[in-house]
């Protein structure tokens, strides 16, 4: 998928963040070679992806220069479904 999205000229600029459960170097290394630009390991419990999910968007929206954060916008939205 990874490799598609970077030779598609419609999709090859954008952020590709992995988000998986592998931690395996080779993975990791793999996946950077192929053009992801960040590698996130994803945590056990619902409450901790929710906070992962907004620290990634977090990171990347400041890095991109943008004002108010994604996940900012989306956290009254994020409610635990039990």
């Amino acid at each position: 998928m990874l490799r598609q999205l970077r030779n598609d000229v419609r999709a090859s600029r954008l952020c590709v963040v992995v988000f998986t459960s592998s931690s395996a170097p080779a993975d990791i290394t793999h996946r950077y070679a192929l053009g992801c630009n960040s590698h996130a390991i994803k945590p056990v419990t619902y409450e901790d992806y929710i906070e992962a999910v907004r620290g990634i968007a977090d990171f990347w929206l400041a890095l991109n220069g943008q004002r108010r954060s994604l996940a900012q916008a989306l956290r009254p939205s994020f409610t635990p479904i039990m």
